[in-house]
This record gives structure tokens, C-alpha cells and sequence, in this order.
């Protein structure tokens, strides 16, 4: 009899941890390394797991990179784009890691490829020649890496609008425009003397005819709103809850097993 109480307990218990494991599993969608080739002048800041955006500078013969990105949790699917076909100035590479159809994170790095020295355009001349028909794109929102600031949602060239909480004193924001062409005129209006509450900063991006507009609205010392975020969070609330009934079932169930097995032996 004792013998089968224990098989029980460890049973209960061990289905309690598979549980447990199973659902962190789907929650972790973070890289467990990075590595670039050609390194350029390497990640800026330092891999982390926890960093989700980094800079990077290659020379001016590089035109593409590989990425080497390991998810921390092996049956994630990790997903490469913008590694190709790295034009002069700002590029934005993303690793994109899914861990099922609701769970995803996402890494930007922004490689910058150099201009030609001057050596070089007097060899090859035609490198330098920008083509004509690219279009003006923005390639990065980029935060200064020391501010631990965030814009939501993260940076994606089709979004226009974005919000970040901002909290303390600053009345700025480290903010950079990186585009695809070095003529581009960035002007930034707003990120000057924020006050407590919501500001708005106005970035527009002109080339010739063309010309992109973005809206940063910072809500400083107070909470920007949640619909979205909390939206997302969603299935990992719903993930954690079920894991916190099982627990309380599984416990319960463990308690009436060993007493009933007492009963009966005391019986005997």
C-alpha cells in the first residue's frame, strides 16, 4: 500500500512539473546567442537575451551578413530577414523568434554600411552611385541603448504611430532617425521641454518628392495606455493561470490519496 502512495504522489507531481516546464517552454521566445559574420565592429551593446536592439558597422565591400541566432528554447522557429543586399548607410536586419502562433519576439539589429574611401572611388566609381529609383525608407527609430527607453509597438518601416512612457526628470529623448539615404532631411519637432503627461513628437523624413511622417507620442511620469500590451499579454495570464489551478487540483488530490491510503491501512 505504501508503495502505491508514493507511485501516486510522484505520478501527481511529476505531471505538475510537465505542466509547469510545458508552459514556460512556450513563453520563452528569447535568442540564446547571436553572432554576425563578418562582425564588423561588433554588437553594440553586448548580446543579452533581455536586449532586443543593436547596432553594427561593416565596411563598404560587405553586402550581406550572416546571423547565426540560437532560440533559448530549442523548438522555437527563428525567422532572418534583411541580412541581403545591404545597401550604403542604415540597414535593418530583424531575427524574428516564434514559439507558436501567439508567443513571438523579435530583434533588430541596424548595420551600417560604410560609404567607399576615397581610393575606392577613384577604382571603382560606379560603387558610389546611389540608384535613383530606391525609395526613401526609414530603417530604424533608434533610442539611445544607456536610456533603457522602448517605443511600442517595436519599430516596423509600415507602423507611423508609436507611444513611450518616459520617467524622471528628462525633458528629451535620445532619439536617432537612420534612413536608407544619407541626403535625407530628418527634422524632429517636439522633444524639446516635455512636460509631465502626454507630448507629442512630430519626425518628418523628406527626400525630393518624397517625404514620411511619424508620431512618438511620450507620456512622461504617467502610464501610457494598456489595451494593446495587455491584449498581448493575454495568453501568457491565461497560460499561468491554468497552471496555478492544476497546482491547487493536483495538491487537493494529492491530500485525499494519502489520507485515504492512512484510512485504509489503519483500517487494516
Amino acid at each position: 500500500m505504501k508503495k502505491i502512495k508514493n507511485n501516486i504522489i510522484l505520478l501527481v507531481w511529476g505531471l505538475l512539473l510537465l505542466v509547469m516546464t510545458k508552459s514556460y517552454a512556450i513563453e520563452d521566445t528569447r535568442l540564446q546567442s547571436l553572432k554576425i559574420t563578418p562582425e564588423g565592429t561588433g554588437l553594440s551593446p553586448a548580446f543579452s537575451g533581455d536586449s532586443y536592439q543593436y547596432e553594427l558597422t561593416v565596411e563598404n565591400e560587405i553586402t550581406s551578413v550572416e546571423v547565426d541566432a540560437k532560440p533559448s528554447n530549442p523548438q522555437s522557429k527563428v525567422e532572418i530577414t534583411g541580412n541581403n543586399n545591404l545597401e550604403e548607410g542604415s540597414n535593418l536586419v530583424k531575427v524574428k523568434v516564434i514559439a507558436n502562433e501567439e508567443e513571438s519576439s523579435s530583434y533588430s539589429i541596424f548595420i551600417t554600411r560604410k560609404s567607399p574611401s576615397i581610393g575606392e572611388m577613384d577604382i571603382i566609381p560606379n560603387v558610389i552611385e546611389e540608384n535613383p529609383n530606391k525609395k526613401l525608407q526609414v530603417t530604424g527609430i533608434i533610442l539611445d541603448e544607456t536610456s533603457n527607453l522602448f517605443i511600442h509597438p517595436e519599430y516596423n518601416p509600415d507602423i507611423h504611430d508609436y507611444t513611450l512612457e518616459l520617467k524622471g526628470d528628462a525633458t528629451s529623448i535620445p532619439l536617432t532617425i537612420a534612413t536608407n539615404k544619407q541626403e535625407a532631411n530628418i527634422e524632429i519637432k517636439g522633444n524639446e521641454n516635455l512636460k509631465d503627461g502626454k507630448n507629442t513628437i512630430q519626425v518628418k523624413v523628406t527626400e525630393g518628392q518624397e517625404k514620411l511622417e511619424y508620431t512618438i507620442v511620450v507620456y512622461k511620469n504617467i502610464e501610457a495606455p494598456k489595451a494593446v500590451e495587455e491584449k498581448n499579454k493575454e495568453p501568457k495570464e491565461i497560460i499561468f493561470s491554468i497552471v496555478v489551478i492544476l497546482i491547487i487540483v493536483m495538491a487537493f488530490i494529492s491530500i485525499v490519496v494519502i489520507r485515504r491510503v492512512r484510512k485504509g491501512k489503519e483500517n487494516s
